[in-house]
């Protein structure tokens, strides 16, 4: 029985076809992650589904109540904005619908909440649709993975991870067919030409014969014999050139072009440059301690996630660093780009290109190249950014502070809602960038593939940890091993110890003794589980 049914469905936006689906369906206990590119309609599409939205053909039959997670909760401006987006998921979640559609859901919430939120979600028995950013959500969720590109939604069965596997054959037998494709081109062309330069000799050998004295039946003798050789000639050629007309196009498939961003002699330093210092002490905002620091600084080169859950602080800081508070102390040379989800910088009556001139320190070429990582085609240059969705914002605006000539990027939470594609360039790029990167990303996969410090605010604490996190997260790892097999052999302890004391014919001393070692060892297994 299905739970949703798309029949003939069909969106347009102006004279652009959207979306044409001509059937899909969806079962209970389907776990669906939608993805595709910025601008392709993944946000449209959900909402039809979700009934929140109109189609202009088609139908969507569904067999069940509908929960809706939009992208972030405009209710209560008190709240950061990870508290809006898990107020809302609990607000939906309270209804018990039977089919749940959410718009990037764990956008914004930090490790902890993520993590309930992936248990809540494998837990649900109903069917979810969700569009999602964070590849690790969509590994441990997700049962499908629908790709909405090209104006079509293909299904790929299985999690994440399964999907770009399979994109990835695909990717190469795209590659190998191209290729084939050139070379069977090329070898068409180069017969073609071979055959015609062989004609043309003909000619010229004839002319030749003329001046060489030959009696005219001589020469009609040799015509004749060289104009069948002629016709044959033409007739290969021909017949050549119908096969390359019937040469099937195949498509170039695309392939990431690695973008190294050099700052410009001016704000170009050399690797260690202390860019800003930070002294120990409180953390404040107007009213209210937010935590304390240690001190640190912060150099060219470094690519440092600044991490911790909601609301510890995290925006405070960055905010902090910008008005140069109390603790914050810049060099003279540094020059800072900040990122956050306002979007500030961007002009929508401009176009995308006109924003770009306007900050762009690099030459053309480059920014040609950012453009083309974050997948702007040469057609989008022109386009005025109040038509570009809003991921095709966050994309431009990132380009922008990337061709900046700031020597220190700062990025609040740069991944919310770019798509997959452009995130991984974004993490090449940042890694390629040789001045220094401070952000807050609650993308997990995308802390690990760029940081090579952390700061980490926990327990009313900042601290400076000079390691990748993926060194952080393994030796954590291996630390909870080793806890959880000291807490079993506590645990055992305990149970051999409880064992002997109800033995009735122990002694009174050994009894004391063995009441002391179990007072003692459970102690121990607290201190383990805290």
């Amino acid at each position: 029985m299905f739970t949703l049914e798309v029949k003939d469905l069909k969106k347009e936006i102006g004279a652009r076809t959207l979306f044409e689906i001509s059937h899909l369906t969806a079962k209970r206990g389907d776990k669906i992650g939608i993805v595709g590119r910025n601008g392709t309609g993944k946000t449209t599409l959900l909402e039809i589904l979700a009934g929140v939205s109109e189609q202009d053909a088609g139908e969507v039959l569904r067999d069940g109540t509908t929960g809706y997670i939009r992208q972030i909760n405009p209710q209560d401006e008190r709240l950061s904005g990870g508290e809006k987006t898990r107020k809302l998921i609990q607000e939906v979640l309270r209804t018990r619908p039977q089919l749940i559609f959410a718009d990037e859901p764990t956008s914004n919430l930090d490790a902890d909440s993520a993590a309930h939120l992936k248990r809540d979600f494998k837990k649900f028995s109903g069917t979810i649709f969700v569009i999602s950013h964070d590849r690790d959500f969509l590994d441990a969720v997700c049962s499908e993975i629908w790709e909405l590109e090209g104006e079509e939604i293909t299904r790929y069965k299985g999690n994440y991870s399964h999907y770009r596997l399979q994109k990835d054959n695909e990717r190469e037998a795209q590659q190998k067919a191209y290729s084939e494709n050139m070379a069977e081109k090329k070898r068409l062309e180069s017969a073609i030409s071979y055959r015609k330069d062989m004609a043309g000799s003909m000619d010229a050998k004839q002319e030749k014969l003329f001046k060489k004295g030959l009696t005219r039946k001589e020469v009609a003798y040799g015509r004749m014999f060289k104009g069948g050789q002629q016709k044959s000639q033409h007739k290969t050629i021909k017949a050549t050139e119908k096969r390359l007309e019937r040469l099937e196009h195949v498509d170039k498939p695309f392939q990431f072009k690695p973008v190294k961003i050099r700052l410009p002699e001016t704000r170009r330093l050399k690797k260690g440059t202390s860019l800003l210092q930070i002294s120990a002490g409180d953390v404040k905002v107007p009213g209210k301690k937010l935590f304390k620091t240690e001190a640190f600084s912060i150099k060219v080169g470094e690519k440092i996630a600044l991490v911790g859950k909601n609301a510890s602080g995290k925006t405070s800081f960055l905010r902090a660093i910008l008005n140069e508070d109390d603790l914050i102390r810049r060099t003279n040379e540094v020059r800072i780009a900040y990122f956050d989800q306002e979007l500030a910088g961007l002009v929508t009556s401009e176009t995308l290109i006109e924003n770009v001139n306007r900050v762009n320190a690099h030459d053309k070429q480059l920014a040609m190249d950012v453009l083309g990582s974050m997948h702007f085609s040469q057609a989008d240059l022109n386009k005025k950014v109040a038509i570009l969705s809003g991921g095709e914002r966050v994309k431009l605006y990132l380009s922008m502070i990337l061709l900046s000539d700031a020597n220190l990027l700062i990025l609040d939470e740069p991944t919310n809602y770019l798509d997959i594609d452009a995130m991984e360039a974004l993490e090449s790029m940042i890694r390629e960038f040789d001045g220094a990167v401070l952000f807050v990303s609650h993308d997990g996969a995308f802390v690990r593939n760029v940081s090579e410090q952390v700061i980490r605010i926990a327990d009313g604490t900042m601290k400076w940890i000079p390691k990748a996190m993926t060194d952080i997260v393994k030796e954590e790892s291996e630390a909870r091993v080793t806890v959880a097999e000291d807490k079993l052999v506590v645990q055992l302890r305990l149970t051999e110890i409880a064992a002997k004391l109800s033995d009735p014919k122990i002694s009174a001393k050994e009894k004391d003794e063995l009441n002391e070692a179990y007072m003692r060892n459970s102690q121990i297994l607290r201190q383990l589980e805290e």
